[in-house]
Parts: C-alpha cells; sequence; structure tokens
C-alpha cells in the first residue's frame, strides 16, 4: 500500500512515561477472515452450544491467568465478558434464530448486534461501553465455529503490532500485550474499557481514527503518534527517525524522574507536600510501591462489584482487599467505602430502579448491615495486612451523615475487637462545602473528590464530556477547594486532593497556592507530580 496519513478526530495515550510515537506493522483485529460460513454443520444446535461453552470457559481461564498475575482490574474486565458469554437470553436469541433456519454465524451476528445496539443507546456511558465487550465475545464464538481458536488472531508475534479497528475492545489489547506497540479506533473514547487497559499497560491508543486505516492490509507498516493523533502508513526515513527520537526522549526523560524518587518532595519556596496514590487494583499497587508512594490516599472498593447480583459479604470483601492491600504492609492506606453511581451501578441495584440514584451515601446508610460488613472487612484486612488503615465515606453532605458512620465503624470494631480506624469525609458537593465546618468537626480528615465537585459546583451532569480536570480552575470551583482547605486547617483535619485534577500537571499549581499540601495521584503519574511540584511555588 503506498504511503499515507490520516488524522483522527480524536486522541489518547497510554500515560506518562511511554512512548506516544511508536511503529509497527498493522493488524486489524475486526477483519473478516474471507472464509465464509461454514456450510457443512450438521447439528447447528448442537455447534452453537459448543462455541458458548468453549468461548465462556477460555474467558475465564483468561480472566483468572490475569488476576493471578496481580492485573486485577484486566481480570475483571475479562471477567465480565466470561457473564456475556453465558448470558441466557443471548444464547436463546442465537438458538432460535438457528432453529428458524439461519445459519449459525448469520445468527450469531445477529444476536450479538442486537445486545450491542441495545447497549450502545443507553446514557450509562459505563454500560454503553460494555457494547465493545459484547462485540469481541462474538468474534469469539465465530472464530470457534469456523474451527479456529479464540481468539481468532495469534497472541504471539515477531513484530510489533499496530492494532486497528472499527471498535478496538479490552480483549484485543489483552490478548497480544506482549507484542502490541500501539492501537486505533475509529469509534470508543477515554471512558472504554479498552482505554482503561491501554492506559494499565502504557499502550498509546488512538480514538476516531479515519475509517479509510481499515483498509490498509495486514503487515503495513505504521507509525501511530498519539499525542496528535495522526497516523502513518509506510512511514519514509525521517518519521522513522523521528519515531525513535521520540521514545528515546521519553526514556531519557523517565530515567531522570526515577533518580529524583529519593530527593525532598517540596515546592521551591520551601513547603513540602505529601504524594500519595489512587489505587483500585493489586497492579496499581504494584505501581504505587515502585514508585515510593508514602501511602495510598484513595483505594476505590466498588470496582470489583460492578457486576455483583447482591451486596457483597464479608469474605467477598476480604478477598478483593487482599489482592490490592497485600502489596502495601506497612504503609498508611485509606479506604474508601463502596461508591457507587448512576454511572456505576451493579445489576441488583439497576434492577426496578426508576429516576436518579442521586447520591451514594444514604443507598449505604439505607443499608447499615451492608456498610457494617464492609467495615468489618477493612478491619480485618488492616490488621492481617499491618496496614495504617483510614476509612473514607463518600459523597458526604451532612455533619450527621459522617456522625452516624462513625458510630457504625465503632460498633464494628467493637464486634471483632479491633482498634477503631480514623474515619473521614469526601467533600465532593457543593452542600458539603457550606457545611464543611461542621463536617470537619465530626471526621478525622477530608479528602476533596475534583470530578464530583467540579460536577456540583458547576452544576453539570457527572458524564459531561466537558467536564475536564481543568474546570476545577474555574473560579467558583477553586474558591470551593480553598475555602475546605482552610476549614481543615481551622479544625486540625488534614486535607488531600485525591481526584483526577491532582495528576494534572497543568493544574497542581493552582492547588498549591490555595493550600492543598497532600495530593493523591494516579500511581504512573507520582514522577511527574513530584517533578512539578518541585519546580512550582505554593
Amino acid at each position: 500500500m503506498p504511503r499515507h496519513t490520516f488524522a483522527a478526530d480524536a486522541r489518547g495515550a497510554g500515560g506518562p512515561g511511554h512512548p506516544a510515537v511508536v511503529l509497527g506493522s498493522l493488524r486489524r483485529t475486526d477483519r473478516s477472515t474471507g472464509e465464509g460460513v461454514r456450510p457443512d454443520i450438521e447439528e447447528p444446535a448442537l455447534e452453537v452450544s459448543r462455541a458458548f461453552e468453549h468461548v465462556a470457559a477460555d474467558l475465564e481461564a483468561f480472566a483468572t491467568r490475569l488476576t493471578t498475575s496481580g492485573q486485577t482490574e484486566a481480570g475483571e474486565i475479562i471477567g465480565a465478558s466470561v457473564h456475556i458469554a453465558r448470558d441466557p437470553e443471548l444464547r436463546q436469541l442465537v438458538d432460535d434464530q438457528v432453529a428458524a433456519g439461519a445459519m449459525v454465524e448469520s445468527a450469531i451476528d445477529d444476536a450479538i448486534e442486537h445486545f450491542a445496539r441495545i447497549l450502545t443507546q443507553l446514557s450509562d456511558q459505563a454500560l454503553a461501553a460494555r457494547a465493545a465487550d459484547v462485540r469481541a465475545v462474538g468474534r469469539r464464538l465465530i472464530s470457534v465455529v469456523r474451527g479456529g481458536s479464540t481468539p481468532p488472531d495469534e497472541v504471539s508475534s515477531t513484530r510489533r503490532l499496530i492494532l486497528v479497528a472499527r471498535e478496538i475492545t479490552a480483549d484485543d489489547l489483552l490478548v497480544r500485550a506482549a507484542t502490541v506497540a500501539g492501537a486505533a479506533t475509529v469509534v470508543g473514547g477515554a471512558t472504554s474499557h479498552a482505554a482503561i487497559i491501554a492506559r494499565s499497560l502504557g499502550i498509546p491508543l488512538v480514538f476516531g481514527a479515519d475509517r479509510g486505516i481499515l483498509d490498509a492490509p495486514d503487515g503495513t507498516d505504521v507509525l501511530l503518534d498519539a499525542d496528535t493523533g495522526v497516523i502513518v502508513l509506510q512511514p519514509d526515513v525521517n518519521e522513522r527517525r523521528m519515531a525513535e527520537e521520540a521514545a528515546a526522549m521519553v526514556m531519557s526523560r523517565r530515567a531522570e524522574l526515577v533518580a529524583a524518587r529519593a530527593l525532598p518532595v517540596s515546592t521551591r519556596d520551601g513547603r513540602e507536600i505529601t504524594v500519595l496514590a489512587n489505587v483500585a487494583a493489586a497492579a496499581d499497587a504494584e505501581v504505587a510501591t515502585s514508585m515510593g508512594a508514602a501511602g495510598v490516599g484513595l483505594l476505590r472498593t466498588e470496582m470489583p462489584f460492578l457486576t455483583a447480583q447482591r451486596w457483597p459479604t464479608v469474605a467477598e470483601h476480604v478477598a478483593q482487599l487482599r489482592a490490592v492491600t497485600r502489596r502495601l504492609a506497612g504503609m498508611p492506606v485509606t479506604i474508601r467505602t463502596l461508591d457507587f453511581a448512576e454511572d456505576k451501578l451493579p445489576p441488583f441495584l439497576r434492577a426496578g430502579r426508576t429516576g436518579s440514584l442521586g447520591r451514594s451515601l444514604p443507598l449505604m446508610l439505607a443499608e447499615p448491615d451492608a456498610f457494617s460488613q464492609q467495615i468489618q472487612a477493612i478491619l480485618s484486612v488492616g490488621v492481617e495486612d499491618r496496614l495504617d488503615v483510614r476509612i473514607m465515606i463518600p459523597m458526604v453532605a451532612s455533619a450527621d451523615e459522617i456522625s452516624t458512620c462513625r458510630g457504625l465503624v465503632a460498633e464494628a470494631a467493637v464486634r471483632i475487637g479491633a482498634s477503631v480506624p480514623p474515619v473521614g469525609s469526601m467533600i465532593e458537593l457543593a452542600g458539603a462545602v457550606a457545611a464543611v465546618d461542621a463536617i470537619a468537626a465530626c471526621s478525622d480528615f477530608m479528602s476533596i473528590g475534583t470530578n464530583d465537585l467540579t460536577a456540583s459546583v458547576l452544576r453539570l451532569d457527572r458524564r459531561d464530556p466537558s467536564l475536564t480536570t481543568t474546570r476545577v480552575l474555574e473560579p467558583p470551583v477553586l474558591d470551593a477547594v480553598e475555602w475546605v482547605v482552610r476549614a481543615g486547617a481551622r479544625h486540625g483535619r488534614p486535607v488531600s486532593i485525591c481526584g483526577d485534577a491532582a495528576s494534572d500537571l497543568s493544574v497542581i499549581p493552582e492547588l498549591l497556592r490555595v493550600g492543598c499540601r497532600i495530593l493523591s495521584v494516579a500511581p504512573s503519574m507520582m514522577d511527574e507530580v513530584r517533578a512539578a511540584i518541585r519546580e512550582a511555588a505554593a
């Protein structure tokens, strides 16, 4: 194929410390094999059953391998695909079409697209993003029907690959993780499962790629620039040299940052700043410890339970927590209780619900037994793993709410003979800012969730695409942050920033200016954040 340049409508990168400009060999993951349908299927119903069972078992084994290797979040994403492969409604739809005379592959295609379209029409972005996972299961099913393996492409290669597809999936990236240099997808965005995996693996991923890239044959040499969204087929010598030089600069910068980890973290005018890590999975904890984190400022606990059919038990909470906390022995760890919201609701809370969920905390207070079971698990894990545990309550709106939660924590501690840990409030609502003095008086510490606070102050939906990290710099929001920090000082309560804004290098100087002294950030950003602090004045 001749040299060609495509420009994407949007762009994204695998994260700091990873080259955004990469070279590789093109591989389209959703290309038809050209084999067509199999006309020799004598017992179509049995073939459908075999394909579904094979794919479910293969995905389950893959999820187990990922989880046991410490890739908990990836394991959870693939685990959700197991439920898709075992969905009785999907299976029934395929069975019905085959019974009506449809070819097996056509029946699978139609059923998969039916379910995918339903998901893409939902306003809940977390659920809409599952459409890609449904289609990935469909590709696996058809590969099995055609006599192939799952997934349809080989998982190893002697060349670094640039994956392209109409919709890149988490499955595409994970099964080829050892050989993927980068990826480009026509549809999808930063909230998709593919984007989450790309960030965790450091794979540059371009969103909104030109559809023309899908016509390029496999094996075509590709240059992908995730910073600009430019994709070049058959790059020339100068472009190749540019990619190689960009990668070398990234590696040099990474070495400088690693060498600076032992240096004090303070501003130019001598203000000491504490940098903590936000974690949700074992892989995050490993990165945080390798980066020399002083502790964990936010351990998210809801992610493993987004597909749950009921409230988690103590044992289930313990199992999920220990996968993360066993890597954090001796550290101060702030564990946030379940923070279910509109864009991250498990099935048992979605079922039969009308209207808006609104806030998470009243939901937990309405289920004190479920809340107490999680607290018991947190306290048990803290003792077993020798953690300096703090418990953080999300979406606090009043002093009464945090006081009620403190009482439940104390009761749970007495029941199992544990010490009562510090209990703090997440300030994420405009109403909480107005009541912050009363909340501070009832809290051991406070933490500002900039994502939700920005949405609340500016009256935006938390899923609004315009809700970027830099909007915390708008005067009403920055004033709210400063007011909370000052309230903490008045009451002698430490205040941290644990929202995404704390990881935004362009925002950090202003957070420091209004008095923020504790930043809890994405583990992969810790080195860059420390460097930004040392260059700033507070």
